[in-house]
């Protein structure tokens, strides 16, 4: 994530869900779960102090990230 304080958020995120026995469906819990993070990421924190994020940047990061989780 280029934005630090998301990156926190994501990492936190996935951190959490991990933490909890999901099976087969963890990486499409933790998929789903760091996409709504990010396109509500504006809603509230317009008052961060890295200044806005760019949705569409870090949707393709999440991505990218995904793809990458996903052939480990």
């Amino acid at each position: 994530m280029n934005h630090p304080n998301l990156d926190t958020a994501i990492n936190d995120l996935i951190a959490a869900i991990r933490n909890i026995t999901l099976g087969s469906v963890e990486g499409a819990v933790i998929e789903a779960a760091g996409r709504e993070l990010i396109l509500n990421w504006k809603d509230s924190n317009g008052d961060d102090p890295f200044g806005p994020i760019d949705e569409g940047a870090e949707l393709e990061l999440w991505a990218n990230r995904q793809e990458k989780l996903a052939s480990e």
